[in-house]
Formats: C-alpha cells, structure tokens, sequence
C-alpha cells in the first residue's frame, strides 16, 4: 500500500498530470479577462476591438496589440458594444468562447468572424474624443522686427458606426510693423462607415480667409463616398471623393469682373497616418479641389509633417503646408498673387 501510495503521489505531480489542469475561466469584476490560445490568461481593459486586432491595457504589461485569431477566450467586466458585419449592434456582457459569442445572461448566439468593432459602453461623451491643439511662436527683433504666430486644432468624434472631424488652422505673419501674412481655414465633415471600409461622407465643409490671395471669404460644401484603404493600430489611410459647391468673395477684382463667383466643383482628398515608433507619427494630408476657371481653375491644399512626443499629453509637431490655386483672381491694379503659398511650422502640441 506505501509502494502504491507513492506512485499514485509521483505520478499526481508529474508535469504530465499538470499539464492536464484546465482551470474554469476568471469570474469577470470590474476588469476584463482575456486567454490566448496558448492558455495564458491576462487581466485588465479591452479598449477596443477593430480590424481584426484587439488592443488590451494591462496594469503590468501596459497596452498589448493581439491579432483576434490568437484570442481563445474573452470575458468582459464592463459592457461593450459590438457591431456586426451587417451592422447590427448587440450590448452587453460579452462572453466568447473560440468561434462563437454571446452576452451574458442571452441565449443568442453569434459567429465571432461576423464581429466587426468592439468597443466599451461610453459613458461620458468626452470619451469619445481626441483632441489637439498646436501653437508655434517666432519671435525675431535687432536689424528686423518679426512675429510669426502659427496655431491649429484638431478633433476627431468616433463612435461605433461614424467619425466626425473638425480641422483649424491659423497663420498670422508681421516684419516691421507690417503684417505680410493672415489667414484662417476651416473645415470639417461626417462619415457613416457602411462596412468596415466603405463610408459615405454625407456633408463636408471648409471655410477660407486669405487676403494675401485676394480671398474675403470662401465657402465650400460637398459630400462624397470614401474608402478605408488602410485601419490598423500602426498605420491609417482612407480616400474621399465627391461633388462640392463653392462660393467666393474677392476682396479686390479688374474693373468689370464680379467680385463674387459661384462654381460647381470636384473633391478628392487623402489621409494618411503612420505610426514610425512609440514617440513618432508620420501625418500627411492632400486635398484637391478642381473648379471652374474663375475661381482658379484648381486648388490644391497639403499639410505634412511629424508629431514627436514629449510627455504624456505635449508633443513637438514639424509641419510643412502647401497651398496653390492655379490662376488666382487679379487685383485692382491687375496683379496676380502667387500660385504657390509654403510653410514650415515648428510648433508645441497638446493632446486630449
């Protein structure tokens, strides 16, 4: 009997008699848990599920990224919001379990190849936001007096199903008591995601003041339908094309033109966002405007550049902006203004 005894106990604590424990899954609190399919449990916070890839906030390990396919169970602490590839939205408790979920305390079941975006139930609307603001001061006295004052604001809304994106930016330039540089831009617009790629922009909007382009104001209103070329945690792309109408206000024209022109117009534009390394983002933004030749033919607007961070919510940003119309309206005197406006703007970010 100790013979056996002493077996049964060796053979109880071989590896091989470990290896066959398969502890029941955390009970959810206030945290979410999620296995990979090695075994391994991690506790913490699903932020989001998106593309196939699932970004996971661990107190120890920080911000983890996991491809869905290496996901074997998910159990969550907090409701979540998840949308189908048809875009149906179910809430709640989620529970998966390899290729099916449900939400805790439902006996309705899903396919999880049919999930398209999973994020927590917001409870604030600020939660819903990122926003930045962006100021560089140049100031330069001695043989030249000049002030260059350069600042800009980005916000962007997500939720599940649509992104709504509102852009500002300011430039406003003075040598020797006289300013050679002023002017505001505007704009923004609304997408509807249709799928996980396609989306229609239902309205976008940009207004433009810029004197030293003999623009007094100058509106523009349009929608297009857009593709998401490229919605990965490094890398973001998408294109927008479509329809736009404009309205422009000179402030000076040749004696017997309008100072006021209406055109029907084209818009096509790109965005793209890289993400270089933990503390850099590449950024690069076009846009491309064709209108009738009263209005300058065609414009082009560019701002590139990269956000470096320095601290949790200050970055440094280097941009470079890129404006042009291709036959500006002529002043009083018959003066063209130059095609080509550049800029290098060196400023300090503060994120939200």
């Amino acid at each position: 009997m100790k013979v056996f005894a002493t077996v049964f106990i060796l053979l109880m604590l071989s590896p091989a008699a470990f290896s066959q424990w398969d502890p029941e899954p955390p009970v959810p609190d206030k945290w979410d848990w999620l296995q990979l399919k090695s075994g391994e449990w991690l506790k913490g916070e699903l932020v989001a599920l998106y593309a196939d890839e699932l970004e996971f906030e661990s107190d120890e390990l920080d911000t983890l990224f996991f491809d869905i396919d290496d996901i074997k169970r998910i159990r969550s602490g907090k409701t979540l919001n998840v949308m189908l590839i048809n875009h149906q939205t179910v809430s709640g408790l989620l529970i998966l379990d390899g290729h099916q979920f449900s939400m805790r305390g439902s006996e309705q079941f899903y396919l999880s190849q049919d999930i398209l975006t999973v994020i927590p139930d917001s409870e604030t609307e600020a939660s819903l936001w990122a926003i930045k603001f962006s100021l560089g001061v140049n100031l330069r006295s001695g043989n030249a007096q000049q002030v260059d004052v350069n600042s800009s604001l980005k916000a962007r809304r997500r939720t599940i199903a649509n992104r709504f994106v509102f852009d500002y930016m300011a430039n406003y330039s003075e040598t020797e008591n006289t300013v050679t540089d002023k002017n505001h831009r505007i704009s923004s617009a609304l997408d509807v995601f249709l799928t996980d790629a396609l989306f229609i922009r239902p309205i976008f909007a940009e207004y433009l003041k810029d004197p030293f382009q003999n623009i007094a104001d100058k509106f523009t209103v349009g929608s297009g339908l857009g593709y998401q070329v490229i919605d990965t945690n490094r890398v973001e792309w998408s294109m927008v094309t479509g329809p736009a109408y404009l309205t422009t206000q000179f402030i000076e024209v040749e004696e017997g033109a309008s100072d006021k022109e209406d055109s029907g117009a084209f818009v096509t534009s790109t965005n793209l966002e890289v993400e270089l390394s933990s503390d850099i983002d590449f950024f690069y933004d076009y846009r491309f405007t064709l209108v009738s030749e009263a209005v300058g033919l065609y414009t082009h607007h560019m701002v590139t550049g990269l956000e470096i961070e320095l601290g949790q919510y200050l970055d440094l940003d280097l941009s470079m902006v890129w404006d042009r119309t291709q036959k500006p309206k002529k002043d009083a005197l018959g003066d063209e203004p130059e095609k080509d406006d550049y800029r290098v703007i060196i400023g300090i970010g503060f994120d939200y």
